[in-house]
């Protein structure tokens, strides 16, 4: 099974990548294409989605409409920030999902950001 992922933010960098991924519980796992040694690991869930990049790049990232969430970055080179992220858009159904919302850094910057995944 592949999974095309796309992502990019208010100046158009954009990511773009398909990998395999499989279904471990209630989690769905693929290889992050955009860094070395990292996985995708993601938990779509009742009201919100956590998407969390695990290996030499770790970051966490909770997608609700309702609450303003925490998350973090950090990288092996020691790289390392904690922000906020106010999602305004979710849309899970049958093979995608579709997140837009604006990554608040800790001092008070907004960037817009989009993510796109297809399942097929």
């Amino acid at each position: 099974m592949k999974v095309n992922f796309l992502s990019f933010d208010e100046n158009n960098n954009k990511i773009y990548f398909t990998s395999d991924y499989v279904k471990d519980d209630n989690k769905i796992v693929f290889l992050d294409k955009s860094t070395l040694n990292t996985e995708i690991h993601l938990q779509i869930k009742d009201k919100e989605v956590v998407l969390e990049r695990i290996g030499s790049t770790n970051m966490q990232m909770i997608f609700n409409l309702k609450k303003l969430t925490k998350g973090f970055y950090n990288n092996d080179l020691g790289l390392e920030f904690n922000f906020q992220i106010k999602c305004y858009k979710l849309l899970c159904r049958d093979n995608k999902l579709n997140v837009e919302y604006d990554l608040i850094m800790e001092d008070g910057q907004k960037h817009g950001h989009k993510i796109a995944l297809l399942f097929n």
